[in-house]
């Protein structure tokens, strides 16, 4: 299968570094004066378990404007009691056929039982032990928008911090207030599926009112629905 190609692909963690090396590429011999990058690095593994994070590359631009093609990104592997947040950035393996082995960057956007209108203007309930993914560049992100709501499973890092290239290096920005304002209290999204209903119900009746009228004033004979062998609409 020909995988997309404006899903995120992480690719590999380079070898660990004995020696940091600084904005040029130079490795330092005892000098203070390191990069941006490398303090980002080195606060992150101070600050965490050294043994869970990776230095991936981002390729592809889904995540525009967060991270650009070339991006280094530290990576927390994801424990079996990690829970994840609305706004969060995560690594995920592609949930599509035949693109199992692509990882992909992506902003989680709703939790579990989350209401929320996809951004083709859907209106979703995410799936119990599923997350619902997007790109920030949402121009060219192949996410949930296609492929659903994403099983918990699929993930297997979140992206804690930038370190390349240098004048960008920090923290990653969660967006958390900007995810929840995405999501629909239960109350209101169960009225808004109960007025769809209503309506859809409406146009149903009106249907075979219009069918009916023409069977009987233009002898006009309704074809049969192939499935059941009943008049269409019946």
């Amino acid at each position: 299968m020909d995988c997309r190609p404006t899903g995120k692909r992480l690719i590999g963690a380079p070898p660990a570094r004995k020696q940091p090396v600084d904005a040029t590429g130079s490795r330092g011999h005892g000098r203070n004066d390191a990069s941006p990058a490398a303090l980002t690095r080195a606060r992150a593994l101070r600050d965490g378990n050294a043994r869970n994070l990776r230095t991936a590359t981002v390729a592809g631009t889904s995540m525009d404007p967060t991270f650009k093609p070339g991006s280094s990104i530290l990576v927390e592997a994801r424990s079996a009691t990690a829970e994840e947040d609305r706004g969060d950035v995560v690594v995920l393996r592609s949930p599509e056929e035949g693109c199992e082995d692509d990882l992909l960057t992506k902003r989680v956007v709703g939790l579990e039982r989350d209401w929320l209108y996809a951004r083709d203007g859907r209106l979703v309930r995410v799936p119990t032990a599923h997350v619902w993914v997007e790109g920030d560049n949402a121009s060219n992100s192949n996410d949930s928008t296609h492929y659903g709501a994403v099983p918990r499973d699929k993930l297997v890092g979140t992206a804690v911090a930038k370190v390349w290239p240098p004048a960008e290096a920090g923290p990653v920005a969660d967006r958390h207030e900007e995810c929840e304002a995405r999501v629909i209290p239960a109350e209101e999204a169960r009225r808004l599926r109960s007025r769809k209903t209503e309506t859809g119900e409406t146009l149903r009746i009106a249907l075979r009112a219009s069918r009916d009228a023409m069977q009987e004033y233009v002898g006009w004979t309704p074809p049969e629905d192939k499935a059941s062998g009943r008049p269409a609409g019946a």
